[in-house]
């Protein structure tokens, strides 16, 4: 019988951690899909598709079958470590527990029991404000140019908002008059009066 080569052996692992994994998560493991790299310098796939929006790399899969004993230990039982699993990746896809596009938390440190609330007013809360900041920027800089100053921009933004406003209350007039000629107007108008009476 011909020797797996190195290649075929590692898949044979990858695999099996994929298996064990899907098997934690009770996913299927024909479901599951090498879909992209964590690593661009390595130019292999290294996140796997487990469906469902779970995507693990193959680090994350180590560390949660290489320490499953430990884990179990700390949690109880398997259905509780696939548990912390599946709470890590539903934390991990809210943009507020994201610094730079990854989690603020590794699998790793969230199943050793790392504290995940946030303090209030944190440093987090800093970067995200400026970076809503910076996105604002940007869309002034895309509409208006690069070269305008803020009270430049405030002043044609103002001019825009003066131009449109008479219009605004025309049409609202119009919709008014329009509004008053119907069957529910008239209703409104009769239990308004009868109630102030």
């Amino acid at each position: 019988m011909k020797k797996p080569t190195l290649k075929e052996q590692l898949w044979q692992a990858v695999n099996e951690y994929t298996r064990q994994v899907a098997e934690l998560l009770e996913c299927d493991c024909h479901d599951c899909h090498w879909v992209g790299t964590d690593d661009e310098g390595r130019g292999t796939f290294t996140i796997c598709d487990f469906g469902d929006t779970t995507f693990l790399t193959l680090d994350q899969m180590q560390t949660i079958i290489d320490r499953l004993p430990e884990w179990e230990k700390r949690y109880g039982s398997r259905q509780a470590v696939a548990e912390e699993v599946c709470e890590w990746l539903e934390w991990s896809l809210e943009e507020q527990n994201l610094t730079d596009g990854h989690p603020r938390i590794n699998l790793e440190h969230w199943l050793m029991g790392c504290p995940r609330e946030k303090p209030e007013s944190t440093i987090y809360d800093e970067l995200a404000a400026y970076r809503d900041e910076m996105k604002a920027a940007e869309a002034l800089i895309d509409r208006y140019g690069g070269e305008r100053t803020l009270f430049d921009v405030k002043g044609e933004v103002q001019e825009r908002i003066d131009t449109i406003l008479p219009e605004i209350k025309r049409r609202d007039a119009e919709w008014f008059e329009e509004a008053k000629k119907t069957e529910a107007y008239k209703e409104f108008e009769k239990t308004i009066k009868a109630n102030t009476d």
